[in-house]
């Protein structure tokens, strides 16, 4: 049984200000990390945020979207960030994964597992900023969409004023993460019948049904049939990768997704980057920024 959080507030946006002043450059996400409390209670705290609740179900605030025109996209987890930048285009609602596919953002979306919606006006590194934002039961991020300034600025509005319900002062409730399932023992796994499972599998949208049958995740399931259909790499594999498709130019598909939602960039990327450890890809319209020492296997 799931338990809400409890927090001392006046603590915490003491401590939250004094972060916010001490290091202005500090993502949210990091101040949430820094502070072990979710991101969506620190939302409404933003400075000089004005920030409302939205009301009504998620897919319809979602198809509104495709009114907006340019916005920019995001997805990400602890050590991945997906953004693009163009129209919300090809809206498949959908009760379990709905779906924006178009030419330039492509998503999929477990909507289940979503729980909050925001928008969020603020001021970022000294510019107006207008985000919408989807946090799930636990208050984490799952997709962000931000305005440009070729969004349709009344067609925003009226997205705000048709699911707004009034500004936001205090953090939603949010439960408490429980503990992570310990991975599969995968010696107990019957390998041969694995293994004819995935022989047989035509489509790789059917592996899902794979995982389901042998109650395994995406990672116990490669290991389990090693030296057949997957075999380990170095840990400089993931950049060498996106390295060699840029200099080559050869088109590829990138997935940076969590729990409840999945983000695709499909095509070419030309521009590739280091910063300390972290990988990057800084293209017109598309950016990634991956952590490489959140990296433990490939």
């Amino acid at each position: 049984m799931s338990s809400l959080h409890a927090f001392d507030f006046t603590d915490l946006r003491s401590s939250f200000e004094a972060l916010q002043k001490s290091e202005p450059r500090l993502h949210l996400r990091s101040i949430a990390q820094r502070l072990r409390v979710p991101e969506v209670v620190l939302t409404p705290w933003r400075t000089d945020a004005t920030t409302w609740q939205l009301r009504g179900e998620m897919q319809d605030i979602l198809a509104r979207l495709v009114d907006l025109g340019p916005v920019m996209t995001m997805t990400r987890n602890d050590y991945a960030v997906l953004e693009k930048l163009g129209a919300c285009e090809g809206w498949h609602p959908h009760s379990h994964a709905a779906m924006f596919v178009g030419p330039v953002i492509d998503t999929r979306m477990f909507i289940g597992k979503w729980q909050h919606a925001m928008i969020s006006h603020y001021e970022h590194h000294g510019r107006p900023q207008r985000s919408l934002q989807f946090f799930d039961i636990y208050g984490d991020a799952v997709f962000k969409v931000f305005a440009t300034k070729d969004t349709d600025n009344l067609c925003w509005q009226a997205l705000l004023s048709d699911f707004a319900v009034g500004e936001l002062s205090s953090p939603p409730p949010c439960e408490v993460r429980p503990a992570p399932i310990a991975p599969v023992d995968i010696r107990q796994v019957d390998r041969e019948t694995l293994i004819k499972a995935w022989d047989a599998v035509e489509d790789i949208h059917h592996f899902q049904s794979i995982l389901k049958k042998f109650k395994l995740d995406r990672l116990s399931a490669t290991r389990a049939v090693n030296d057949v259909y997957s075999r380990p790499l170095g840990l400089s594999a993931a950049s060498s990768v996106l390295e060699a498709a840029a200099d080559k130019q050869i088109p590829i598909m990138i997935f940076v997704g969590n729990h409840a939602n999945i983000q695709i960039h499909t095509g070419l990327i030309t521009k590739t980057a280091w910063r300390g450890e972290w990988f990057n890809i800084l293209d017109f319209g598309f950016n990634l920024h991956l952590d490489t020492t959140g990296i433990s296997e490939i």
